[in-house]
């Protein structure tokens, strides 16, 4: 019996047997498309340029404009992206708050400082939220003729929002920037705090640090008397950085 015979022969003794193997099953939803598996072969490698580019520019998209990082996540966010580019494959909200995220902040900081290199002076904005403890430091200068702002710092103060603590924290910023002999101006609010941790350690300020004393303590302590009495270089008093407080 040849093989046609033997087709022949089922289609005659099983109609309803052969009837199934010549029908086209319908897809099922875990059956991928012809189209999806496509564009799934054709998706951006990792360290593709295009993949690296988009991904730092969403990056600086989400920082730059104070978004949160969830919006990685949005249903409609990844429509878009899809539409964009059907290529790029949108990082998740974890991945791009990982590594993207901290090498950008590295490059930003090694821009900043080679801007901050370059000037002369710097004049620094600072603010202390208490309610949140958060404290921020703005950078102003004056490069290539104009006029720059960069944000120094913008981060949580652990602890006490004591003078103490806000120096340090104070510190390790303009450190970090390589800007502590550069400063001419320190410009803040009024609170006690902020003003006893500049005056109290930077020298010259001592109208104005006596003012929160009387107005706090009844009795100068050990540390006021020492200041009050303590002489100071002329020399060195017209050279100090000064310090305008808003009201």
């Amino acid at each position: 019996m040849t093989k046609v015979d033997t087709v022949a022969y089922h289609e005659r003794k099983h109609p309803s047997v052969h009837n199934d193997t010549q029908t086209t099953k319908p897809a099922t939803n875990q059956q991928q498309t012809m189209q999806s598996f496509v564009v799934q072969l054709t998706n951006y490698a990792n360290h593709h340029p295009h993949q690296v580019q988009i991904t730092d520019s969403l990056v600086m998209f989400i920082a730059g404009n104070l978004l949160q990082s969830s919006i990685a996540e949005s249903p409609r966010f990844r429509d878009f992206c899809g539409m964009m580019d059907p290529h790029y494959q949108l990082a998740s909200r974890k991945h791009l708050t990982g590594k993207p995220l901290i090498n950008k902040t590295k490059s930003i900081q090694a821009y900043f400082k080679q801007q901050l290199k370059q000037t002369q002076s710097v004049c620094l904005i600072t603010d202390l939220c208490q309610m949140k403890s958060f404290i921020g430091v703005t950078g102003h200068f004056i490069h290539d003729w104009s006029k720059h702002s960069i944000t120094l710092a913008s981060k949580r103060v652990k602890g006490c929002s004591t003078f103490e603590n806000i120096h340090q924290q104070y510190e390790k910023i303009v450190t970090s920037f390589d800007i502590t002999h550069k400063i001419s101006h320190i410009i803040t609010d009024n609170a006690s705090n902020i003003i006893k941790a500049f005056n109290f350690y930077l020298p010259g300020f001592t109208g104005e640090y006596n003012k929160v004393s009387d107005a706090n303590t009844d009795n100068g302590s050990d540390e006021d008397d020492a200041l009050d009495s303590a002489s100071i270089d002329r020399t060195v008093y017209e050279q100090i950085l000064e310090r305008d407080p808003c009201y």
